[in-house]
C-alpha cells in the first residue's frame, strides 16, 4: 500500500514537472521577427528593440541652440518610425491592443536620472491594431536642455544615445 502511494506520488510529481516544463518552453518560442524597421508580433508577445541614435543623420542640439550649430544637419528633435504588423491567425483574434513602453537609456557614462532630464521621449501610437493592418509607431527624441558643463558634453558627443523600446500585445478574447 504504501509503495502504491510513492509511486502515485512520483507520478503526479512528473505530471508536474513535465507540463511546467512545457509551459516554459512554449513561452519562451520567439515568434517575432525585425525585418527593416516592421516588427512582427502575434497575440500575447512582447518584443524589444533597442533604438540608437548613433544610425541617424542629424546632429542633435538642445533646443533653441540650432542656429547657433556649426553642424549642417543640426536639430532639436528627431522622430523614429516603427511599423508593427499584428500576425496572430487564430479566428477571434482580428484585433488586439498594445502598449509602448520605452526603457534603458543609455549614453555613456551619463546616468539614466539625467538622460531624462536631458531629453525628453513622447511615443505617438494607435495603441490598436487589426490583423494584416499596418501600425505606424513614431518616437520623438528631443534635446531639452544645454550640457551641465564641458563634461557632460563631451561625452554626449562621444557616445550613442539608446535605449529599448518595448511593444506588447495583449492576447484578445474570444
Amino acid at each position: 500500500m504504501r509503495s502504491k502511494k510513492l509511486v502515485i506520488g512520483l507520478l503526479l510529481l512528473l505530471a508536474v514537472v513535465f507540463t511546467t516544463g512545457t509551459f516554459a518552453y512554449w513561452a519562451s518560442i520567439d515568434n517575432t521577427e525585425v525585418t527593416g524597421a516592421t516588427i512582427q508580433i502575434g497575440s500575447g508577445r512582447e518584443v524589444t528593440v533597442t533604438a540608437s541614435l548613433g544610425a541617424i543623420d542629424v546632429s542633435l542640439v538642445p533646443v533653441g541652440e540650432v542656429d547657433n550649430s556649426n553642424e549642417l544637419n543640426a536639430a532639436s528633435s528627431v522622430t523614429l518610425t516603427y511599423t508593427l504588423s499584428y500576425t496572430d491567425t487564430a479566428v477571434y483574434a482580428t484585433d488586439a491592443s498594445y502598449t509602448v513602453s520605452l526603457s534603458n537609456y543609455s549614453l555613456g557614462s551619463i546616468t539614466e536620472t539625467r538622460i531624462l532630464e536631458l531629453f525628453s521621449f513622447s511615443e505617438t501610437a494607435d495603441l490598436t491594431i487589426t490583423a494584416g493592418t499596418d501600425e505606424t509607431i513614431t518616437i520623438l527624441v528631443t534635446f531639452l536642455t544645454a550640457p551641465a558643463d564641458q563634461a557632460e558634453y563631451d561625452i554626449i558627443i562621444a557616445n550613442d544615445l539608446t535605449f529599448d523600446v518595448t511593444f506588447d500585445v495583449t492576447q484578445p478574447t474570444q
